[in-house]
């Protein structure tokens, strides 16, 4: 009988600042790869502001867009036409993040008229109704000059990859201890959620509901990531707490069961669907047993820039 005999492979382990240097590099791929898919988007070249019941108001046309020439900062326009339909423009909000509506209801009205308002702009020509009661048809691109590009874009992306790296860089370091790996999990989670919600925050007019849909809910995901990470952080530092590790079975439990009843929307939450769940991780954060004043600094200036990450606040 031959016996033949299996040795365990052990992979040469990574420098802390080669981690690093893959980990910025990761990044930097991710980033690239938001710039590429957010200037692929339909492209009018116009920015608009509601005005309410008249429409949107045009703010300002780029020179290199498709309707320089045809529109100027000061025109209202009051509907997209589609084959007979009329999309009205009045009392929408071309840049609200759909899950600032506190109900499933208002959410889902909201991505089927993005649907329907998207579908019109990626068919070719579109045609606008302005308050004048002049029809402008405008071909929007499908490609968008990078500099086009808001500013707001490549800060949301500063402030993800930025806390991404400060937990990165803990871990690397400390990569024995569970609270430098859930610090570099809250990082990750926090620059997944900047990704995601920089790629609806460029937006024109719309987005197809099954994209938008679909970083609504990583979005979401995420910051469920993030908060939890931190609650599980306060569980083992700067003490641990006996149960320590029934505690973070049960925030992971609780981020399940939150990401469950929103993907099935299975029942509103009071006052807001989608703010409370948030609210109840920084409370229960602040409110932590072995939560001390350091901590509690810490929490203030994290919590506020998760919850601008989710309801669309730079």
């Amino acid at each position: 009988m031959v016996h033949v005999k299996f040795q365990r492979i052990r992979l040469p382990a990574l420098a802390p600042m080669q981690v690093l240097l893959a980990g910025a590099l990761l990044l930097v791929a991710a980033v690239v790869l938001a710039a590429w898919n957010a200037t692929r988007f339909a492209w009018l070249g116009l920015e608009f502001q509601p005005e309410g019941e008249r429409g949107l108001r045009v703010e300002a046309v780029h020179p290199a867009g498709p309707a320089a020439g045809l529109l100027r900062p000061g025109d209202v326009v009051r509907a997209v036409l589609r084959e007979g339909e009329t999309l009205s423009l009045e009392g929408f909000n071309p840049a609200l993040g759909p899950h600032v509506l506190p109900t499933f209801d208002g959410y889902n009205r909201y991505l089927e008229f993005q649907d329907r308002l998207a579908a019109a702009l990626n068919d070719g020509v579109v045609t606008l109704l302005l308050e004048d009661g002049r029809k402008l048809e405008i071909e929007p691109r499908t490609e968008r000059p990078l500099q086009a590009l808001p500013l707001d874009f490549w800060l949301f992306h500063l402030f993800g990859a930025t806390a991404c790296l400060i937990g990165l860089f803990v871990w690397v370091f400390r990569r024995s201890e569970m609270a430098a790996a859930l610090l570099a999990l809250s990082g990750g989670g926090f620059f997944a959620a900047t990704w995601q919600h920089s790629l609806w925050l460029v937006r024109e007019l719309a987005l197809p509901r099954s994209l938008f849909e679909l970083l609504l809910i990583g979005n979401h995901i995420a910051l469920s990531v993030l908060l939890g990470a931190l609650l599980a952080l306060l569980a083992c530092y700067p003490r641990r707490l006996g149960r320590g590790r029934w505690v973070m079975i049960g925030i992971a439990a609780g981020i399940v069961a939150v990401q469950v009843n929103e993907l099935l929307q299975l029942a509103d939450w009071p006052m807001h669907t989608f703010c409370m769940p948030l609210l109840l991780y920084y409370l229960g954060a602040w409110s932590w047993p072995s939560c001390s004043g350091d901590s509690r600094r810490v929490i203030r200036w994290i919590g506020p820039p998760s919850l601008g990450v989710s309801v669309g606040v730079p």
